[in-house]
């Protein structure tokens, strides 16, 4: 789970709160939980994961593309114990080690660690604030209202790194720019 999903008409940004309450729901009917942070991942929304914005730890959380500060590929999934557990016996282990195509190579660990460490350093990352805990807001207000105020737009949605500006549209032109 992340704050975006993508749609038919491309990425729909969802309201955290609902993101919460679902996580809760899942939780409540021992669903296990999943954060596909392959897009959202490292700051993209403000907060270096979705688990600081929900203030919940997923059951699996996938993450890349940004790992590595888009240098060269690196994905990596994480899961509790008890996820990692369920699949330990001589059949289902097999099923772990067969992992991402770009997962523990030499060159991208190495850009990772790097570009993690760059990331989560206030002197190198002048974009960090509270400690590190939290990316600058970026968007310009007084833009991001002007946008929202024009007939052709429908919604305008801004978190961390994204933009998400809906348009109004009708028939096969209908979707999200």
């Amino acid at each position: 789970m992340s704050s975006i999903i993508q749609g038919a008409g491309g990425m729909l940004m969802i309201d955290p709160l609902f993101q919460c309450l679902l996580v809760k729901e899942c939780r409540s009917w021992n669903i296990p939980v999943i954060f596909d942070e392959v897009f959202t991942g490292f700051w993209r929304l403000g907060v270096e994961s979705a688990a600081e914005l929900l203030c919940c730890q997923p059951d699996i959380a996938c993450f890349a593309k940004l790992m590595t500060g888009g240098i060269i590929p690196l994905a990596a999934t994480l899961a509790t114990d008890a996820v990692f557990d369920s699949f330990v016996g001589d059949s289902k282990l097999m099923a772990l080690l067969h992992g991402h195509s770009y997962s523990a190579h030499a060159m991208g660990c190495t850009a990772a660690a790097k570009s993690i460490k760059w990331f989560k350093d206030t002197r190198t990352n002048l974009n960090l604030i509270s400690e590190g805990r939290l990316l600058r807001e970026l968007w310009d207000m007084d833009l991001l209202k002007q946008i929202s105020m024009q007939q052709e737009v429908c919604r305008v949605v801004a978190l961390g790194t994204l933009c998400a500006i809906e348009l109004h549209a009708e028939g096969h032109n209908a979707g999200i720019a």
